[in-house]
C-alpha cells in the first residue's frame, strides 16, 4: 500500500490526479485560493475545486471543516442518517464488539481492521458521497481507499460484478442488489449475503482490492475526507488499544 498524508491547507487526492510538491514530498490538487482573507469565500472555492477533483480522482482531501463544506453543498445535497431517526451528522467511533451497534461492521470487526466497502449499502438508495472529518491524527489507523478501474477487470469479474446476487436486510425489508449498478458500486460484508456462485466471485475480487489501497492519514480536525460512494470503496486499519480515532461524517445523496 502507498500511504498519503492529508496537510492542513491543501487539497489533497490520489497519484495519478495529483502533482508532486518535491519540497514536502506531498501530492496535491493545484488549486487557487479566491479572496483576501475572507474564510467563506476561501472555503466555498476549496470545496468547489475539490467536488470537481472528486469527479476524476474518487476521493479528495479538503482543508474545510465539514460544516463549512455541508453549508456550500446544501443546495444540492441532501444528508441521509445512517439510521431512522439518527441526526444527520453521525459520529464514528473505533470501539469494541461488544459496545457496538448490530449490525454493523464495528459489531463484526471491533477495532480490528475493516475491509473495503461502500457507506449506506444497507439502503434501496445509497449516498453518493460520503464526507468524514477526523477528531484526531490518523496515522496509527489510517483510512483504506480504492477505486476500482472497472474497465480493465476481466469479463468474468466484470459479469460477476453485474450479476451476482446479494441479499440484504432482513425479513420483509430483505431486497436482492448487485455489487454494480449502472457504474455504482455497492458493498458490504455485514449487510450483503451472497445468493450464488457469480456473487462470491464478485465478493473475492473487492476483499483482494484492498492489496492495492491507499492509506490515507488525516491531520485531525479542519480537514474534510470526500468520498464518491458511487466509484471507490473504503475501509479502515486496525486501531490499536487505547488510541482514540473518532470522526464526524455526512452521507448525502446529490440532488
Amino acid at each position: 500500500m502507498s500511504k498519503i498524508w492529508g496537510r492542513y491547507g491543501e487539497v489533497v487526492a490520489p497519484g495519478r490526479f495529483r502533482s508532486l510538491d518535491t519540497s514536502t514530498g506531498v501530492y496535491k490538487v493545484p488549486c487557487r485560493y479566491v479572496g483576501s482573507g475572507s474564510r467563506p469565500v476561501r472555503s466555498t472555492s476549496l470545496i468547489q475545486q475539490a467536488l470537481r477533483a472528486v469527479e476524476k480522482s474518487g476521493w479528495v482531501s479538503c482543508p474545510v471543516t465539514l460544516d463549512e463544506a455541508l453549508r456550500t453543498i446544501a443546495e444540492k445535497a441532501t444528508i441521509i442518517p445512517t439510521r431512522p431517526g439518527e441526526p444527520p451528522v453521525g459520529r464514528l467511533k473505533a470501539t469494541d464488539q461488544a459496545d457496538a451497534h448490530r449490525p454493523s461492521l464495528s459489531r463484526r470487526f471491533g477495532r480490528k481492521g475493516f475491509p473495503l466497502h461502500t457507506d449506506g449499502a444497507h439502503l434501496f438508495d445509497p449516498p453518493d458521497a460520503v464526507l468524514l472529518e477526523y477528531r484526531q491524527p490518523t496515522p496509527l489507523a489510517p483510512t483504506l481507499l480504492f477505486m476500482p478501474q472497472l474497465d480493465v477487470v476481466t469479463p468474468a469479474v466484470g459479469h460477476a460484478l453485474r450479476q451476482g446476487v446479494f441479499a440484504i436486510g432482513f425479513g420483509r425489508a430483505t431486497f436482492l442488489a448487485h455489487v454494480l449498478t449502472e457504474e455504482r458500486l455497492r458493498f458490504d460484508p455485514v449487510v450483503m449475503v451472497p445468493r450464488d456462485p457469480l456473487a462470491r466471485v464478485a465478493q473475492r475480487f473487492i476483499y483482494d482490492c484492498i492489496d492495492n489501497a491507499v492509506e490515507y492519514c488525516a491531520p485531525g480536525p479542519g480537514t474534510t475526507l470526500i468520498i464518491d460512494n458511487r466509484r471507490t470503496l473504503h475501509g479502515r486499519a486496525a486501531v490499536p488499544g487505547g488510541i482514540s480515532r473518532e470522526a464526524n461524517r455526512a452521507m448525502v445523496r446529490w440532488s
